[in-house]
């Protein structure tokens, strides 16, 4: 299935019942127990967390979003019909043919609606949910990062991890080798702080491109 954006295939996870709306929720572990007992479940759902405690409704946080055999063949477009040994040989032959789609320039979009710069930024705004008790802090994950070569423009896209430090200041991991871990050490090595672009809320099927390790300058 295509989706035009996050919310076209949350509604569709609505109308099929894979959804799950909490509200009232805490960003203090509850979030991440209710996510990994849900995980456990034969039919988990994904969960739409709304109405966070200490968070204005809207400002929401959704998991499990592919954790369940029908919602991955619909955002890997791979047939319901399939085996799973079919479905997983499927998908093989799918990355060999993969071609790159040339990006579209455009000079403005929607995000640039609500901008915030300077003394002005504030991270805490936003839900960071502690999902383990032995976790150094509040992590958002699932994130299409975006940075850039600085010496050959490639631009890479991939999934990390994000602790948040304080109102301006956040910490990422980024496993050694990745391409996002190469490229910002090129700029540290010169001296200068590596440029990122965090992505959150995007349509499901590109954040599973920028999760799926593929080669130098192909994502």
């Amino acid at each position: 299935m295509i989706f035009s954006d996050l919310r076209d295939y949350v509604g569709t996870l609505e109308k099929l019942g894979q959804l799950k709306i909490i509200e009232g929720a805490s960003c203090e572990l509850e979030i991440g127990a209710i996510t990994e007992l849900a995980s456990f479940r034969k039919n988990c759902p994904a969960v739409l967390f709304d109405s966070i405690q200490g968070f204005k409704k809207g400002y929401r946080v959704l998991t499990n979003f592919v954790s369940n055999r029908l919602r991955e063949r619909m955002v890997f477009g791979v047939s319901n019909d399939l085996t799973d040994p079919e479905a997983v040989l499927f998908w093989k032959n799918r990355l060999k043919e993969f071609e790159p789609i040339e990006p579209r320039e455009v000079k403005d979009g929607p995000i640039k609606e609500n901008v915030l710069l300077g003394s002005d930024i504030d991270l805490t705004r936003f839900p960071w949910p502690k999902w383990h008790q032995r976790d150094g802090g509040p992590y958002i994950c699932a994130t299409s990062s975006v940075t850039r070569d600085p010496e050959s423009e490639y631009v890479n896209v991939g999934s990390y991890r994000y602790m948040l430090l304080g109102k301006n200041k956040i910490v990422a991991h980024i496993g050694s080798g990745h391409h996002g871990d190469v490229i910002r050490k090129k700029y540290w090595a010169k001296g200068n702080p590596c440029p990122v672009a965090i992505s959150l809320g995007q349509e499901p099927s590109l954040l599973i491109a920028a999760g799926t390790n593929l080669t130098w300058a192909a994502s």
